[in-house]
């Protein structure tokens, strides 16, 4: 008796491997992204720089036009100064116990309203949730 086998199937070629990128960036987005963070670095690190600049030069100086873009050498004893003209570190604890207090505060009140939202369900959710939304676009400045 013969028995007729079939001869073995071929073995498919693997598959390419394809680079994988970043969804929905191209090649030539990745330095447009790089340059942007940049700008958006600069622009923001600017005022602090500005601050040390500013707090290192002396009183002529300050009044130059242009004004000077490099920090000057009198940093450490205008700091000094603060500390002994003003009750500087007196002020600079109430600003801390204050900001800490509030920051607590929000932070335990959120956090009982986040749970209420979540969790509760009472008469007149939907408009209290709205209401809270709202208040939340409204810029600090103007409340």
């Amino acid at each position: 008796m013969t028995t007729v086998l079939a001869p073995p199937a071929k073995a498919k070629p693997a598959p390419r491997q394809r680079k994988v990128r970043p969804i929905g960036l191209k090649w030539r987005a990745r330095p447009l992204t790089y340059l942007t963070l940049l700008a958006f670095l600069f622009f923001s690190a600017f005022p602090l720089y500005w601050s040390v600049v500013v707090a290192s030069l002396d009183n002529s100086a300050m009044g130059q036009i242009p004004p000077p873009f490099l920090p000057g050498g009198h940093l450490f004893e205008n700091i000094q100064r603060v500390f002994d003209t003003v009750a500087f570190g007196k002020a600079l604890t109430n600003s801390l116990i204050v900001s800490s207090v509030i920051t607590l505060s929000v932070v335990l009140f959120s956090t009982l309203a986040g749970f209420a939202f979540a969790k509760l369900r009472f008469r007149g959710r939907p408009g209290l949730y709205v209401a809270v939304i709202v208040t939340m676009m409204v810029p600090t400045q103007l409340g």
